[in-house]
C-alpha cells in the first residue's frame, strides 16, 4: 500500500512539473517576448534613436528618440535596462525597456576635429589639454578622458565594459558608472568598428588596425590579464557574438559573409556567404538563429535578415531601416521546472 501511494505521489509531481514546463513555456512564447533592439541613425535630421519590434518584425516601436548620434547597445535582462554609447555626445547612456528615465552613466569628451588635443600620462593617471578649432582651452581630468566605443554587459557581476578612443584602452565599470578602471591597453586609437562580448570569465574583442590593413579578434580574462589573439589575418571584421550554447564565437568579415569558430579560434568556417555590406550581427542561440544588418551604402538604406546558425533559410526580418549601428536579442528567461517526490525545483536561466 505504501508503495503504492509513493508511486501515486511520484506520478502527480512529474505531472503537475509537466503542466508547469508547459504552462510557463507557452507563454512566454505565445506572448511573444523575444525582441529585438537596436540603434538607428538618421543623417538628414542627423538624430538617433532606440527602437525595437518583435523577432519576426512586427510591432516596431520607438524606445529612446531624440539623440545625437546613438551607436552600440546593450541590454541587462535582470534589470530590464537598455544601454547605449553616444557617438555625439560621448556618453554612455541608459533607460528602461519602455524608454522611460533615462540616465547618464559614462560622461566622457567628444573631442571635434579640427582642433588639438594633448594626453600625458604616468603610473597615477592620465590628465589632458584641449583646444579647440573656435579657441580656448579645456582642462580634461583623467575621469573625463573617455570617448566610448562598443559596449558590454555582465549582468550577473553587475559590470560595464567599453573601448575608449582616447586612450586607446578597454574599461570597465559598475552599471551605475562608478568605479570606472582601465583595464588593458589595445592600440593607439580603439577602431570605429570597435566591439566586445563577455562570455564566461573572458572579453572578446575586435582590433582592426588602421588604413584596412586587416584585423583580429582577441580574447582577456575579465579583469584584462592574459590578452591573446585567437584570430588572425581577417578582412574588415566588424562585429562579434558569443554562441554561449553551441561554444561558438561569430564575427562578420568583408563586408560579405558571417563566419565563425570556436571560442579559442579554431576551426573556422564560412557560415553564410554572398551577402551585401553586412555589418552587424546578433544570436538567438535557443532558437538556432543568426541576425545580421545588410546596408544600401549608396540610398543608406538597412534591413535585418536572419538565418539558421548554419547558413540556412535566410529571409528578411525588418527592411526600410535608415543607418541601422548595432543590433542585440532579448529574450525574457525561460524557467525550467524539476520534479522529484518531495518537492519541486524551479529554477530561472537568463539567455541573452
Amino acid at each position: 500500500m505504501r508503495r503504492l501511494f509513493a508511486m501515486q505521489r511520484c506520478l502527480i509531481f512529474l505531472l503537475v512539473g509537466g503542466m508547469l514546463t508547459f504552462s510557463v513555456q507557452h507563454t512566454s512564447q505565445g506572448q511573444g517576448g523575444k525582441k529585438i533592439y537596436w540603434t538607428e541613425w538618421d543623417g538628414r535630421t542627423q538624430t538617433g534613436k532606440v527602437r525595437r519590434a518583435h523577432l519576426d518584425g512586427s510591432y516596431v516601436k520607438d524606445v529612446v528618440t531624440g539623440l545625437k548620434d546613438p551607436r552600440a547597445i546593450a541590454l541587462d535582462t535582470l534589470r530590464r535596462k537598455v544601454y547605449w554609447t553616444d557617438y555625439g555626445t560621448g556618453k554612455i547612456q541608459r533607460a528602461d525597456f519602455t524608454g522611460r528615465n533615462i540616465e547618464d552613466i559614462v560622461i566622457g569628451f567628444k573631442f571635434r576635429e579640427g582642433g588639438m588635443l594633448r594626453i600625458a600620462c604616468d603610473e597615477k593617471g592620465c590628465q589632458g589639454e584641449a583646444f579647440p578649432h573656435e579657441g580656448g582651452k579645456i582642462e580634461l581630468p583623467h575621469e573625463a578622458l573617455i570617448d566610448p566605443y562598443g559596449l558590454a554587459l555582465d549582468a550577473g557581476k553587475g559590470r560595464i565594459y567599453w573601448g575608449n578612443d582616447l586612450l586607446g584602452t578597454i574599461q570597465s565599470a559598475n552599471l551605475n558608472g562608478s568605479d570606472a578602471k582601465n583595464l588593458l591597453y589595445i592600440g593607439i586609437r580603439v577602431p570605429t568598428n570597435f566591439d566586445i562580448e563577455i562570455g564566461g570569465d573572458k572579453m572578446y574583442w575586435i582590433n582592426v588596425e588602421r588604413r584596412g590593413k586587416g584585423g583580429k579578434i582577441q580574447r582577456a580574462n575579465l579583469d584584462g590579464s592574459s590578452p591573446e589573439d585567437i584570430v588572425g589575418g581577417l578582412r574588415g571584421p566588424h562585429d562579434i557574438a558569443l554562441d554561449r550554447v553551441g561554444r561558438k564565437l561569430y564575427w562578420t568579415a568583408d563586408g560579405n559573409k558571417i563566419q565563425r569558430a570556436n571560442l579559442d579560434g579554431n576551426n573556422v568556417e564560412d557560415v553564410v556567404t554572398g551577402l551585401t555590406n553586412v555589418s552587424v550581427l546578433a544570436l538567438d542561440p535557443i532558437v538556432g538563429k543568426v541576425y545580421w544588418v545588410s546596408d544600401d551604402l549608396d540610398t543608406g538604406i538597412s534591413k535585418i535578415q536572419r538565418a539558421n546558425l548554419d547558413g540556412s533559410r535566410i529571409e528578411d526580418v525588418i527592411t526600410g531601416l535608415v543607418n541601422v549601428w548595432k543590433i542585440a536579442l532579448y529574450s525574457p528567461g525561460a524557467y525550467t521546472v524539476t520534479p522529484s517526490r518531495n518537492r519541486l525545483t524551479t529554477t530561472w536561466a537568463e539567455m541573452k
